[in-house]
């Protein structure tokens, strides 16, 4: 990938809340290692304790953003690229507090609760927001406009079956589910009819592919083993995606590093747990692949990581000449 732009990384926006977004992707996935593949059950835990930390650190650099510019901050909640990721904050929260049951169940599910209920009131006014809005052009959809209803849901499905609220899961899951249906057409029509979105958003297009193995970890996650046939047909789409990911290879590596960059890391995370749930449920395959992907997607976030502290870091280093 090219240099990143100062621009990109000048204060906190909402792309920002991809980082412990991805964080906790990754912390799912070793969690469901240590499950099934008798991984270490310490590293999930250590990177859930990582992502809250992000997560608090990026949440309160946002609200001191929002009391010394509320009308910049206004601004991008409304604005059709960078809005979708606002969604990220609360999906994170939902999240966390379902890594917090096994611990502390009663305050994890506050947590959770609280949460699930950000993320569906988040992507119900965001639909909205786009359908009421002034005429929203296909050339302004990219991938992200999944995060709001379709990844929220069906994070928000995972938090839930987390608590052992079954119901609830499976309502957030259809949720999600309908949200694919709704925003992919739309996602998947700007990917064949018009030009690939501006370079800082090319990494957004990850998340069409990721959306699959989501769907796919939830499904596991509420409605368990054996896989039915709605799981084979949510993977086979999954894989044709991925094709259409390895094609998208070059543009990616064009594009510039920017906090977007981050939804790589909750690519190949929930891809890698969804493998692993398959490896699970599948009678006599082989362990090698979960830890394949596993170990791919731990090195990619690591890549991603170490490369966003080296720019924060130099950043704070130079001072104000990068803002």
């Amino acid at each position: 990938m090219t240099r990143s732009r100062p621009a990109d990384w000048g204060s906190v926006r909402p792309s920002y809340f991809a980082f412990p977004f991805g964080i906790i992707g990754l912390a799912s996935s070793w969690q469901a290692a240590a499950r099934t593949l008798a991984a270490p059950a310490w590293i999930g835990p250590a990177l859930s304790i990582l992502a809250a930390g992000t997560w608090l650190a990026v949440c309160l650099a946002y609200l001191v953003r929002l009391a010394r510019h509320p009308a910049a901050v206004r601004g991008e909640l409304s604005d059709p690229a960078m809005s979708p990721f606002t969604a990220f904050a609360p999906i994170c929260a939902a999240l966390l507090g379902a890594g917090l049951v096994h611990y502390a169940q009663s305050g994890g599910r506050v947590v959770a609760a609280i949460g699930i209920a950000l993320t569906m009131s988040f992507g119900a006014w965001w639909t909205a927001e786009r359908v009421l809005g002034d005429g929203l052009r296909l050339d302004q959809v990219h991938s992200a406009y999944l995060i709001p209803m379709c990844v929220g849901g069906i994070e928000a499905a995972d938090a839930a079956s987390a608590a052992d609220w079954g119901t609830l899961a499976r309502l957030c899951l259809g949720v999600g589910v309908l949200g694919w249906a709704g925003f992919g057409s739309l996602t998947l029509a700007r990917l064949v009819l018009r030009p690939l979105p501006a370079p800082p958003l090319r990494p957004t297009l990850a998340i069409d592919a990721a959306v699959a193995a989501a769907v796919g970890v939830a499904y596991f996650n509420v409605y368990g083993t054996p896989p039915g046939s709605a799981a084979y047909a949510i993977a086979g789409y999954g894989l044709v995606m991925a094709g259409v990911q390895a094609r998208l290879l070059p543009r990616y590596l064009s594009a510039p590093f920017t906090p977007g960059t981050w939804v790589f890391a909750f690519a190949a995370a929930v891809t890698a747990t969804d493998v692993t749930f398959w490896i699970s449920a599948i009678h006599g395959a082989p362990r090698w692949p979960a830890w394949a992907m596993l170990t791919a997607a731990s090195a990619l976030v690591a890549w991603i990581a170490a490369r966003t502290a080296l720019i924060v870091t130099r950043r704070r280093d130079t001072g104000p000449t990068l803002a």
